[in-house]
């Protein structure tokens, strides 16, 4: 007998899969549907005492309340029609995991919303006034704008970020576009992303940092768009200072992330990021400062396979070098012909791009 736990998890999972795979043949009325079905789910509380009881009695699946059912003589008189066969169980779903998986499923939507848009044969003019539309639904119900409040479930904070993650991480170009900046549609997503970052609960806390290196990465290398994500540097920064050692370890993984998407000419606004890593390498752990280190090789190209880029390898290490001062610049040249030259970078290379977060 499958429990429903199973068969719910199942379901939304093949929803997630349906969206994720659409390749614009999903209708935006149906898109639409589906997403205004999800949204209450995202307030969903947290499991703790919160379970959702349900029967898995092939003769009786109805969700029921702990002092609902209580019929003995219903249940005599099933037994002897069914004898030993009829043997209820009552099954827990976790609140928490229907939550997650609704809001991937959310974010995928909009993954899914992109492609059908672009797959319409309409005018640039036209798709792009759809998709201005599309992001301005998505910040409504998602309350992306919205000022934080106090009675606000930490759940359903979650629930926002890994919706947000996802379009950013599969689909950026329809939330950062020339467009939503001129909008200030990115300057509200920046201020969204902070407070996720700064957030007491650890678990929202990656999930803004992870948003960075996905928005960040993609300005890295779309130098047509043009965004200074200043703010996001900073928070990115305080990452290497976050008293929880997974936040500082997690911050090492983005920043490697960011460095391996970066494309020449490199921005004048990665001087930060450069002196953030440098920053980190001065950490008390060990595991930070080869994250840190690794980070750095990967931004200046430290014996990188010669078809990586077509640009030089050593072009990425001069551009490296022109961001900084000269005291800066002292201190990165000191490093690499000390600690980083002296490495073997190639099972970095070998393993590519790191994904912050193969789950999402």
């Amino acid at each position: 007998m499958y429990s429903v736990l199973s068969q719910c998890d199942t379901s939304l999972q093949a929803l997630r899969l349906c969206l994720e795979h659409s390749r614009g043949r999903a209708g935006l009325t149906a898109l639409n549907t589906i997403l205004h079905s999800l949204i209450p789910l995202m307030r969903l509380p947290e499991s703790c005492g919160n379970e959702i009881r349900i029967e898995t009695n092939p003769h009786r699946n109805n969700i029921v309340d702990d002092n609902e059912y209580n019929s003995e003589d219903d249940d005599g008189e099933q037994e002897s029609v069914l004898g030993s066969f009829n043997q209820t169980k009552q099954v827990l779903i976790s609140s928490d995991q229907l939550r997650i998986i609704v809001s991937s499923c959310i974010g995928f939507i909009v993954v899914a919303a992109q492609a059908t848009i672009d797959n319409f044969p309409q005018s640039d003019n036209e798709k792009i006034q759809k998709k201005l539309e599309l992001i301005d639904l998505f910040e409504r119900k998602l309350c992306l704008s919205s000022s934080t409040k106090q009675d606000v479930q930490w759940t359903f904070n979650q629930s926002q970020g890994i919706a947000l993650l996802i379009p950013l991480k599969h689909t950026p170009k329809i939330l950062i576009n020339s467009e939503t900046i001129q909008s200030g549609f990115c300057e509200r997503l920046g201020q969204f992303i902070k407070q996720l970052s700064i957030h007491e609960n650890s678990v929202i806390c990656q999930i803004g940092y992870r948003c960075i290196g996905c928005f960040v990465g993609y300005l890295t290398e779309n130098h047509e768009v043009n965004y200074n994500p200043k703010l996001l540097l900073e928070l990115l920064g305080k990452g290497f200072e976050h008293p929880v050692i997974d936040v500082r370890l997690l911050s090492t993984v983005i920043s490697s992330h960011i460095a391996w998407r970066v494309k020449l000419p490199i921005p004048s606004w990665l001087c930060t990021f450069l002196i953030k890593l440098l920053s980190g390498i001065k950490d008390k752990n060990s595991a930070v400062r080869l994250g840190s280190e690794t980070a750095l090789a990967v931004l200046c190209r430290l014996n990188a396979p010669k078809n990586k880029d077509q640009n030089p390898n050593s072009e990425y290490l001069q551009a490296c070098y022109d961001l900084l001062d000269n005291n800066t610049r002292n201190q990165l040249e000191t490093l690499i012909q000390q600690r980083l030259r002296k490495q073997n970078w190639s099972e970095v290379w070998r393993q590519g791009c790191p994904d912050m977060d193969n789950t999402i």
